[in-house]
């Protein structure tokens, strides 16, 4: 497959690496070379695995493989309803009817007593086009967009894996760094303390930076 730009074809050459930097923020038992064979083997793994587990990875590998499809054609701009496709992809197996629509529920972050305001949905929107019809999107712009689809809690679920496909694909698009997830329990944490309090996503934007464009600069 002939690629539009060096930050697609990488994208495409670390897919197993960037799935399962995903995949662990959900299953953190989950290991890289399980990844790999349950993303090469699909079906004659199937028993060997946790069902939650296997599709986690199964569901991120079709979400993963369709960014790259649409972002190599000519289909246009990464848009707002695209992130609703992404996340009824990634909750498929997993979360079935709760997935594919933006938050109609009130919902509770336990581990930090955070209620995110129940918001209209053109709320949800107006935040992803900030980013998507800007002339020139920055990387912290990314990482800030990730960072709010998960405060705003903008799906009923799969909120922080949806965020990172999401956001990624419009920084894959744009021809610029996208966010790699190293140190999952560290980035769960300050993304947690930026639900607690506005003031700490400049702490977040500075942890991605760090961990995503050493990555790329290696």
């Amino acid at each position: 497959m002939k690629f539009k730009n060096k930050i697609i074809q990488e994208a495409y050459n670390n897919m197993i690496d960037n799935i399962y930097s995903i995949a662990k923020v959900e299953c953190p038992t989950i290991t890289r070379g399980q990844t790999q064979e349950i993303i090469n083997k699909f079906d004659k793994v199937k028993e060997k695995y946790k069902e939650y587990e296997y599709w986690v990875v199964i569901d991120l590998t079709n979400a993963y493989r369709t960014v790259l499809k649409m972002i190599n054609s000519d289909s246009g701009k990464i848009q707002a309803r695209d992130a609703l496709y992404l996340n009824k992809l990634i909750g498929e197996h997993t979360n079935g009817e709760k997935t594919g629509v933006w938050r109609d529920r009130n919902v509770r972050i336990h581990k930090v007593g955070y209620n995110p305001p129940f918001l209209p949905q053109t709320k949800f929107i107006e935040r992803i086009e900030q980013v998507t019809k800007k002339r020139k999107i920055t990387f912290e712009d990314i990482v800030k967009l990730q960072a709010s689809i998960c405060k705003m809690q903008m799906f009923n679920d799969c909120n922080k894996r949806t965020s990172l496909v999401f956001c990624n694909a419009i920084a894959i698009q744009n021809n610029i760094e996208y966010i790699k997830i190293v140190d999952q329990v560290k980035w769960i944490d300050l993304l947690l303390e930026y639900y607690d309090d506005e003031k700490n996503l400049e702490k977040y934007v500075n942890f991605i930076k760090s961990s995503s464009l050493e990555i790329f600069e290696k």
